[in-house]
């Protein structure tokens, strides 16, 4: 890798910090502002989070929350691709309980079997 190279990424992450550090402020904000690029931001008391055909309602982050993610983010050693088959298999599964038509240890019960058999095929 040349200085160049290096220099850039350093750049990259540098610009990505300062958009999550931004999008943080507007996630927590209590009272309107107006952010480093003119735009008013105003508090934000529900905004719905979709998961594939499931939707859950999602209040503001408290400190503790933002504490308990930064701590994630900052602990974290590597990152891995997630698999597609198991993100779907978890998707169907889940979907079924949030609609109230699977008990949640059901729903854990058969992601578990689901997942093992397709980890096994694997090898």
């Amino acid at each position: 890798m040349t200085n160049l190279d290096l220099d850039g990424m350093v750049n990259l992450i540098r610009l990505t910090q300062d958009m999550f550090e931004s999008k943080l402020k507007e996630m927590t904000a209590t009272e309107s502002y107006v952010n480093e690029f003119g735009d008013v931001i105003e508090p934000v008391e529900e905004y719905p989070m979709e998961w594939g055909d499931i939707e859950v309602q999602m209040g503001i982050p408290t400190q503790e929350d933002v504490n308990t993610y930064m701590n994630l983010i900052n602990n974290t050693k590597r990152c891995q691709d997630q698999d597609e088959v198991i993100c779907n298999i978890i998707m169907e599964e889940v979907s079924s309980y949030f609609k109230g038509r699977k008990k949640l240890d059901k729903t854990v019960e058969v992601i578990q079997n689901r997942v093992t058999t397709y980890i096994n095929e694997q090898n």
